[in-house]
């Protein structure tokens, strides 16, 4: 009987496809085992022991056995991800790793897994040119120092980036002079911004600046910006609205502006004239910027109405029985099945067109389902029963279809 209903489902153009994987695994207990038996099995899990492993003093575990992981045992963590295994040393004291060029939370962090105390991490800040703000420049202990993490005191010197310098005054100056100082100045690596404004100075002369003079600039991090004089020079914009197209454009070019063109249906300006502009007249801008001018293309012809077929498609379906069982003369006689039908055409989509229940002594029930589509198109009919597989089949004529 389920063979016979998926290939009437094959038939019908109905296909069904599943797809699922499982993304994370859980990171398995290793603890107590030996370093290869621990990359066995995270190997085995779907996992990867990271090549480096630290070291952790414990009294629990013999030296050479797996104390802990990071992730823990019983994370979910997403699949091949690498862990970190903590072989026992066996004793109270570990190697000082090197936290230099490394950020002072990590470091904190990766000190408080091994057990120091955090009452006796310190850390203070200082200028450095060559290491970035917030990476670790030294420490103490210094790296491969032999340690008890209970007692030990870490301190670290943590780079708060170069230091800055007093920005100058460069108001009255040039773009390309002011660049050059800033090169001097060793701040090469800053972004500069240059925003034109129409004032009385000369064009390309400074006439503001931010920071301001005296203000503390930060090497390769603070962004200045520089307004520099645009000129005085200015146009009124023609004011060309309802103009021809080429004297409009005569109006403009005479002006000292560009012109770009385009065109829409319009249905209050004639054909080939001008509707507006961008900038509009009587603006003032730039000599030499561009005039946008939108010409008329007359009034918008309707496109006509779609032709449009209509047919009726009766779907049919009977009450299906269950094969015959010893038993079945228990069965409850008020047993029934739910028929779904969807119809996608020109006034549908994809919306559930009738519902109808059958019970056992309905033996062919019909769904008259009228369709309406443009010339040449399909429509779709989408049947179910119950909470069974749905069944899709496409249209363009009156035809019967039989629910499966």
């Amino acid at each position: 009987m389920i063979a016979v209903v998926l290939l009437a489902m094959v038939g019908a153009g109905t296909y069904l496809s599943t797809t699922g994987s499982r993304a994370e695994v859980t990171v398995p207990e290793v603890a107590g085992l030996t370093e290869p038996s621990a990359r066995e099995q995270l190997r085995e899990s779907g996992l990867q022991a990271a090549d480096q492993t630290r070291e952790y003093p414990s009294d629990s575990q013999e030296e050479g056995r797996i104390v802990q992981t990071n992730p823990e045992e019983g994370a979910e963590i997403k699949r091949n991800q690498e862990v970190v295994l903590y072989v026992s040393s066996g004793s109270p004291e570990v190697e000082m790793d090197d936290y230099t060029e490394a950020s002072y939370d990590d470091a904190l962090a990766d000190l408080i897994e091994l057990e120091f105390r955090e009452s006796n991490i310190s850390s203070e800040e200082e200028f450095d040119d060559s290491v970035p703000a917030g990476q670790i420049i030294s420490q103490t202990p210094e790296a491969g120092e032999d340690v008890t993490p209970e007692e030990t005191e870490v301190s670290f010197v943590v780079s708060n980036g170069p230091a800055p310098v007093s920005m100058v005054n460069f108001v009255g100056s040039t773009e390309n002079a002011a660049r050059n100082s800033l090169n001097g100045m060793g701040l090469e690596n800053n972004s500069v911004n240059v925003e034109q404004s129409y004032s009385d100075q000369a064009r390309g002369t400074i006439i503001g600046q931010t920071p301001n003079a005296g203000e503390e600039v930060v090497p390769g991090e603070t962004t200045i910006v520089f307004s520099v004089s645009a000129g005085t020079e200015q146009v009124e914009v023609p004011d060309v609205e309802g103009d021809s197209e080429a004297e409009a454009e005569e109006s403009l070019t005479d002006a000292g502006f560009e012109v770009e063109t385009e065109e829409e249906f319009d249905d209050t300006v004639e054909e080939g004239n001008v509707i507006r502009t961008d900038p509009s007249g009587g603006s003032t801008e730039d000599r030499g910027s561009t005039v946008n001018m939108v010409v008329s293309q007359g009034e918008e012809e309707e496109e006509p109405e779609p032709e449009t077929e209509r047919f009726t498609v009766n779907v049919e379906a009977s009450f299906k029985d269950e094969e015959d069982n010893e038993d079945d003369e228990n069965e409850d006689d008020s047993a029934s099945q739910t028929i779904t039908v969807w119809l996608t055409d020109m006034n549908h989509d994809d919306e559930q067109y009738e519902q109808i229940v059958l019970d056992s002594d309905d033996e062919n029930e019909t769904i008259e389902v009228p369709v309406t589509v443009e010339e040449g198109e399909e429509a779709t009919i989408t049947v179910q029963r119950d909470d069974e597989e749905e069944v899709s089949r496409d249209v363009d004529a009156a035809e019967t279809l039989q629910v499966p």
